[in-house]
């Protein structure tokens, strides 16, 4: 018995949650939150609250891909789903001059996946990564779509279910010395990538300012989020994170 949970071993279960959580089972048995039944939240007021969808029902909501701007989850109560008892996984490897071609197979390939298959590109995404220099950077590209896209999109916080990918661009260096080189390439393929956005994974950002967060979710779900800011937390007590502020102090001139 599983909950759907992320990749990264050291990923803590609070965030991974909060933001939504990509994982390897996602498209079979949905996000971290599509199987999240409630939490017990501390907010900034000191008060504990319990978020459902039968209490505080817009906090559970926000819980739900919002991030941890609304208060310290506590407890989360999960859906268990049945997985196996047998899962085979591991790693397919190709030639860098052969990304082109196994790209195209596998962009048709897996438009008539089932749910139970989940796949990540990682060695080489053709032209930007045959330009890879640094031996720890890399580019993941998540497959999407199965039950995540299956939830509706104003279910949750969480934003972008209709994606066909998400990208996870990491431009690392081993030293100093090297670093402007692997920022500037892993812009640079971000900008190539620009007329394809959609959105971008609240989870995968780093210190990029309110406008990218804001792109996490929408006008829309970022006016209701900052409704939900104001009433847990007025004065922004929550604010080391991808930081949704209240609605006043969301405004120009706040």
């Amino acid at each position: 018995m599983v909950v759907p949970a992320g990749i990264v071993t050291h990923t803590g279960v609070a965030g991974l949650t909060l933001g939504g959580g990509l994982g390897w089972v996602h498209r079979r048995y949905g996000l971290t939150i599509d199987n999240l039944l409630a939490a017990e939240v501390v907010t900034a007021a000191g008060d504990v609250v319990r978020a459902s969808p039968e209490e505080n029902p817009e906090l559970f909501w926000g819980l739900r891909g919002g991030g941890g701007s609304f208060g310290v989850v506590t407890e989360f109560q999960f859906r268990l789903q049945q997985l196996g008892p047998n899962v085979l996984a591991g790693p397919i490897l190709w030639r860098a001059a052969d990304a082109p071609e196994v790209l195209r197979f596998y962009r048709d390939w897996i438009a008539e996946a089932p749910d139970e298959l989940m796949t990540v590109v990682v060695d080489v995404m053709a032209e930007y990564g045959q330009s890879i220099r640094s031996p720890i950077s890399s580019i993941a590209l998540w497959q999407m779509g199965g039950a995540v896209a299956r939830v509706g999109e104003e279910e949750t916080a969480f934003n972008g279910r209709g994606a066909g990918f998400t990208f996870n661009i990491n431009g690392n260096a081993v030293t100093s010395e090297g670093f402007e080189a692997e920022r500037a390439w892993a812009r640079e393929y971000w900008s190539a990538l620009a007329p394809w956005h959609r959105g971008v994974y609240v989870n995968f950002l780093m210190e990029e300012g309110e406008d990218r967060v804001r792109a996490a979710y929408g006008a829309a779900k970022y006016e209701r989020l900052t409704a939900l800011k104001s009433a847990y937390d007025p004065d922004n007590f929550f604010r080391l994170n991808q930081n949704i502020r209240p609605a006043m102090a969301a405004e120009p001139g706040h």
